[in-house]
């Protein structure tokens, strides 16, 4: 599996976690085996939405190990062809999001034979653009939340395994009284 992420996600780890920096490291991990990327757009935007943060500075000091680091332009213009809801024509240079870049990585790494998994916080749609999580729907591509990639490594517990921790008897055998 590869995860591809996006900005927001990136952004979101210290939001989910106790510790951001057991969630970066491992993450890093990925990053060096080539199971984690992000386009250099995602950088850009990280640049804006979380400067100075631990965000930005994970990205920044792991990013050059990254394997995959953007689509070719021609997932780009075919991506806002197909789907030109993801292109936020209202935006200034200093603040297009860099969700056209992400689903574009994500198929140009689909097209060359990768089971992708896009990561995303970018479930909404916008007044002004549509969201990842709708795009990849409309690609067929698989985009999920961080908490739920963060289940799937074995970062954060499932609701299900919290289900489970409530639904054990913690008693000693002994009754009160």
């Amino acid at each position: 599996m590869l995860y591809v992420l996006d900005g927001p996600a990136v952004v979101s780890v210290p939001l989910e976690v106790d510790d951001a920096n057991v969630v970066f490291l491992a993450m890093t991990d990925l990053l060096d085996n080539g199971d984690l990327c992000f386009c250099n757009e995602v950088v850009d935007e990280l640049e804006r939405t979380a400067r100075g943060e631990p965000p930005l500075v994970w990205a920044k000091t792991a990013g050059p190990n990254r394997a995959h680091k953007g689509a070719a332009y021609d997932y780009w213009e075919w991506v806002a062809h197909k789907f030109e809801a993801i292109i936020d024509t209202t935006a200034r240079d200093t603040q297009v999001s860099a969700a056209l870049q992400v689903v574009a990585q994500a198929l140009e790494l689909r097209d060359a034979g990768r089971d992708v998994t896009v990561v995303s916080e970018d479930r909404r749609p916008k007044p002004t653009r549509a969201s990842v999580l709708e795009v990849c729907e409309f690609f067929g591509l698989r985009c999920i939340a961080l908490v739920e990639f963060l289940e799937e490594l074995g970062l954060l517990a499932s609701e299900e395994d919290d289900d489970q921790v409530e639904d054990l008897d913690w008693s000693d055998g002994e009754e009160d009284g």
